[in-house]
């Protein structure tokens, strides 16, 4: 019992800590754009350990349309003091998707998938910048000087494969939020491009169309 009161007496300081800390940020958040963001950045040098003010910073950043590159070494220091924290691996996943870097915005989505692998969010990202890494590679497919049939043919086949890879996510989101429309057409429209590969496809392709047009209704 002494041991109890003990570790509680030491665990409230840090916990009154941490509500003085969400409670300034949410202030800040409250004040004109340019007056938040410059609180929030203050608020993130002095208290770098604090994820809630770094998601209010990225939140921010988001609305305001401010230069993403800015505020990257303060997600990345975020992440070195909570390495297991999603929000900011999605939030960080938010950053490169804005400066339009697939592949490291594919990367932190994939971390905040594997730390909340029934998020929707999570799950729905990272489907997202899968299909946004494959929509780049028909630049490089028509660009090619193909010398047979079956070197298209082989090339085509990895373009599929890349669009494949969205789908165990997006399915995973449907499943988590099977109300969402826009998961459910993203899905319809994937499959109606994989249809050649299986009869799998074809039929799935159909039932997510079917679905689609319901809820339209």
């Amino acid at each position: 019992m002494l041991r109890e009161l003990q570790k509680q007496r030491r665990s409230a300081p840090k916990q009154a800590l941490s509500a003085r800390h969400l409670l300034w940020g949410r202030q800040a958040a409250q004040q004109p754009p340019e007056q938040a963001l410059q609180k929030l950045l203050a608020g993130v040098t002095k208290y770098p350990k604090n994820s809630q003010i770094l998601e209010m910073l990225i939140s921010l950043y988001a609305e305001t349309g401010e230069d993403p590159h800015d505020i990257i070494p303060y997600v990345q220091k975020g992440i070195e003091n909570d390495p297991n924290n999603p929000e900011l691996w999605s939030g960080l996943g938010r950053v490169y998707d804005k400066l339009g870097d697939n592949q490291k915005a594919l990367e932190a989505f994939g971390k905040a998938v594997g730390l909340t692998p029934d998020d929707f969010n999570a799950n729905f990202n990272y489907a997202l910048m899968v299909v946004r890494s494959a929509d780049n590679m028909p630049t490089e497919f028509n660009g090619k000087p193909f010398t047979s049939r079956e070197e298209r043919d082989a090339e085509m086949a990895k373009l599929n494969e890349a669009y494949a890879k969205a789908l165990a996510p997006l399915e995973k989101a449907h499943s988590i939020n099977p109300e969402e429309p826009i998961t459910v057409e993203l899905l319809k429209s994937l499959y109606f491009r994989l249809r050649d590969e299986s009869p799998e496809m074809m039929d799935n392709f159909n039932k997510y169309n079917e679905l689609f047009k319901s809820m339209q209704q």
